[in-house]
């Protein structure tokens, strides 16, 4: 049991570190209590980071200026993008996704389904509300289920917390670091967005048609890496299902 809570310690210390990374150990605490959000706005495009209230949806701006003017690990040389150094945030921030979808699956509580997570927005989109949300302090995702709509008219909705640290690393993630990769790509024709317009999509992959959702192997092969560094012993998402239950 020891063995198995230290997977939710590492999940919080990799994502930790791998946001002050891409934070250039800018330490830019948010205070969450403080954020206005609005779970009835279905506005396209609409999330607590655009809320006029919070004020914060050109705050990656300041990460910008601090990625060009750091000494060491900068991402610009004499005033031009480093290709170099930039292809090595976007790494670090895949890497941090990466954890942070093992942190949506794992220390929230009962672990979804993968498909629940795939299809988790930052902002409202074409086909519906997004699944990231500030409620009274802390950060939840919902996950909806359409299933019995057709007979009963109503949606089977589940809510999970995340814990004060994960939360703290998904906001800064959203404020700071996401959509300073969406500058990035679109100065340097990265492969993040189609036509201009970024993905809603909160974890995605770039193919030649524009963005799409993570496939359902790639959680496995996460989750198989991170508990064959803990345990010894690699595990996948279905016996982990069953673990915990």
């Amino acid at each position: 049991m020891a063995e198995f809570r230290l997977l939710g310690k590492h999940i919080i210390q990799q994502t930790d570190m791998l946001r002050e990374e891409l934070m250039f150990g800018w330490g830019r605490f948010i205070d969450l209590s403080r954020l206005k959000d609005d779970l009835r706005n279905a506005e396209k495009g609409f999330s607590f980071v655009t809320h006029q209230e919070n004020n914060i949806d050109n705050a990656y701006l300041q990460l910008c200026e601090r990625a060009c003017s750091v000494r060491r690990g900068g991402l610009t040389v004499k005033g031009n993008w480093n290709q170099k150094a930039v292809f090595k945030y976007i790494r670090a921030e895949e890497a941090l996704c990466e954890y942070l979808s093992l942190g949506l699956y794992h220390p929230c509580g009962q672990s979804p389904r993968w498909p629940d997570l795939s299809s988790l927005t930052c902002v409202n989109g074409e086909w519906g509300m997004r699944g990231i949300f500030v409620y009274n302090g802390s950060m939840i995702y919902l996950v909806r289920h359409h299933k019995a709509k057709r007979s009963t008219n109503r949606e089977f909705v589940v809510v999970r917390f995340l814990p004060a640290e994960l939360g703290q690393t998904l906001c800064q993630y959203l404020v700071f670091i996401r959509p300073f990769v969406d500058l990035l790509d679109r100065q340097c024709h990265l492969g993040f967005s189609e036509q201009g317009r970024s993905s809603p999509l909160l974890f995605r992959v770039r193919t030649i048609s524009g963005p799409k959702p993570w496939p359902s192997g790639r959680l496995t092969t996460i989750l198989k890496s991170a508990t064959s560094k803990l345990w010894n012993k690699p595990v996948n998402s279905q016996l982990f299902r069953q673990l915990i239950t």
